[in-house]
Formats: C-alpha cells, structure tokens, sequence
C-alpha cells in the first residue's frame, strides 16, 4: 500500500531537487536524478504498509536537495555563483528607478528582466518575490 500522498510528495522533492541542480551540466544532472529516484524506490520497496511518514523519513535520509546539488557542485569543482554585477544593477535599480530614470517605470522593468536573466536566483524566488 502506498502513502496517501506520495505522488505530490515525491514530485514536490523532486521538483526542488531538479531546481537545486540546474547550475550543473544536464547529463550530470540527470544522472543525479535518476540516482535519486532509483534510490528513492528501492527504499520504499522496503517499506510494508508506507505511511506519508514513512516517505518523509525516507526524503530526509535521501538529503536536503540544496545540500545534494552543493555537494555535487563541489565533486565537478563548481564554484557555487554569488552576487555579481548583473545582481547589483537589478537591485539598484528596482529600488532607485525613481532617482535612475526620468521615467520611473523603465528603470523598474529593466531592474526585473535583469533578476530573471540572473542565474543567482531560483526560478521559485524569481515567480514568488513580492513585486
């Protein structure tokens, strides 16, 4: 018998950890997917009459999903990418579009394409942030 819920919990970890891993290569990344999931499996396989519970203990055991992509970056020797200079003119200017620019809306708008063009934030920060 199956947790009451596994699908969406499942989907939910994996989908964060398919988020965590996008600053890799693709075949490295789905490498670690398909590990992921294999292991994921096999360890609920194991498991006679699996609860939700169940399954969130197998996730937690499985790892956080960031610290799954970072221990990965490390192995290939990627460094994780930090605030830069594409990061500070977004920030400048959303917040100093008024003073930047004459006309207060263009210095917004370029202030947002340049977050969604940043690798720095998760495309979940980018859909969430509150503007």
């Amino acid at each position: 018998m199956s947790a009451p819920h596994a699908d969406q919990i499942i989907a939910g970890y994996l989908a964060r950890l398919k988020e965590a891993l996008s600053a890799l290569p693709a075949r490295r990344r789905d490498e670690i997917m398909a590990e992921i999931e294999d292991h994921i499996t096999e360890a609920r396989a194991g498991v006679a009459g699996e609860t939700d519970a169940d399954l969130l203990g197998i996730l937690d055991r499985v790892g956080h999903p960031a610290d799954i992509a970072e221990e990965a970056r490390a192995r290939l020797g990627l460094p994780e990418r930090g605030p830069g200079p594409l990061e500070i003119a977004a920030l400048l200017l959303i917040g100093l579009s008024g003073v930047v620019f004459p006309i207060p809306p263009a210095g917004w708008v370029t202030g947002v394409v340049l977050v969604w063009l940043s690798p720095c934030w998760t495309s979940h920060e980018k859909h969430t942030c509150p503007w």
